[in-house]
Formats: structure tokens, sequence, C-alpha cells
């Protein structure tokens, strides 16, 4: 992987590379910290593409700071028209479980960006997805608990099940930027609700090479 980021014209260390991919293979969820311009979105991006070509596997998910609860990434059930508003995640966490199901190892592997999740409250519009995270996996790789989404008969005849757990050949992969002045005290106080559910990377200047990084 070193000589396709090099191709690239992204230079990273080799043992930055291999956390990164043993990281993922193992816990499923990464979070990449670190300044403004140290390569955290293009690694997750060049190592998506290098496994499908097509990009057909790559979600990338802005966070937005108006993000309060589970709804932006989940959607939700809504009542009065008695439909659920999906989105773009779950309809990939569905493809992506749906894909395992039918192939297993030979499934593709789905990566989810979350970019910036520090812009609003991890706590909030994320607990869900640490709860499930922090469940465990059973013998065939998925999350042992589900991801509860809503229990309308209705909906879940138009394929919207109740619930889902998410698929080992789905990983999600989160970016914090910190300034200089909070790069020493801002991760302990942000961070704390991630660190049981996944393996933090710090990216520095220096792994920055021929082009400009996000």
């Amino acid at each position: 992987m070193d000589e396709y980021f090099a191709s690239k014209g992204y230079l990273y260390p080799s043992h930055l590379v291999s956390q990164f991919y043993t990281a993922l293979k193992t816990k499923g969820f990464v979070i990449l910290s670190g300044l403004t311009g140290t390569g955290k979105t293009k690694i997750a991006q060049e190592l998506a593409e290098l496994l499908d070509g097509f990009k057909k596997n790559f979600l990338f998910l802005p966070v937005r700071p108006d993000w309060r609860n589970s709804k932006a990434l989940l959607g939700y059930y809504n009542p009065l028209n008695e439909k659920y508003h999906k989105t773009d995640l779950l309809e990939f966490i569905l493809e992506a479980k749906k894909d395992y199901e039918q192939n297993r190892e030979k499934a593709k592997p789905y990566f989810v960006l979350l970019d910036e999740m520090n812009l609003a409250h991890v706590e909030y519009y994320f607990a869900d997805f640490l709860s499930v995270l922090e469940s465990g996996r059973d013998e065939k790789g998925f999350t042992r608990e589900p991801l509860r989404l809503h229990d309308v008969g209705k909906v879940e005849e138009e394929r919207i099940p109740k619930e889902t757990r998410l698929p080992p050949n789905l990983y999600i992969i989160g970016t914090l930027t910190w300034t200089r002045l909070l790069m020493h005290s801002a991760p302990k106080s942000l961070t704390g609700p991630l660190l049981w559910s996944s393996t933090m990377l710090t990216l520095k200047a220096t792994h920055q090479k021929q082009a400009n990084l996000s």
C-alpha cells in the first residue's frame, strides 16, 4: 500500500499505513485525528479507491454542527405521512449487509467517512452506533446488538427493517481536526465516548507530500 499512496502523491510512514489497515480489520472503526492538512481524509479516500476503483464502496459524510440525534445518519419514521425517511448512510449500510449475506468472504468492503466528527456532539448523533460497536461481534462477524430503526410493520414491508446489525465488511472512519491551540487539550474531552469502540491514530504535518491534503 505504501507504493500505491506514493504513486498518488501522498507519502505516509509505513507504520501509520499498517496501523490504519490493521485497526480497520480488527475493530472496523478508526478515528484519524490531527491538524488541518495532514491527510486524514485522503488516506481514507485512497484506501477505498484502491479496493474499488469504481468508488461505489465509499460514502463521504461531512458532519454538521446542527446534528442533535441519530436522525441525520439513520433517518426516521414520520407518522404524518406514514413513511420512513431514509438517508444515504442507511441505504449504504443495508447494501453492505446484503452484499455480505450473499457473498460472505467475497463481499466488497464498504467505507463510511464521517468528516470533522467534532463539529457536533458525538455522544448525541453517534450514540446508537457507539452502543452497537461496543457490543462486540458474533461468530459471523455481525455486531451483537442491532441499530434499531422503527417498530412499524408497514415500513418493514417497504424493505426498511425494524433493526439491522452492522456487517463485518462495513468500515467506519472518522476524522477529528484540532487547531494548534487545542491540540493537547481537546482530544481528551471530545473523544471520550469514542475511545472504547475505536482505534485512534494521529496524523502529523510531516505526512504531507506533493499535494494539498485535507
